[in-house]
């Protein structure tokens, strides 16, 4: 159980990195759209 939990917490991990990758890419993506039309 306990090796379970510390091999799911890097998984954790992972996933918040992912996520906020995932979130920069979209703003950035939203203020590259709008420099561009604004």
């Amino acid at each position: 159980m306990y090796k379970l939990m510390s091999s799911n917490y890097y998984f954790n991990i992972l996933e918040v990195g992912f996520v906020v990758l995932g979130g920069l890419m979209l703003v950035g993506m939203i203020l590259f759209i709008i420099k561009r039309y604004f």
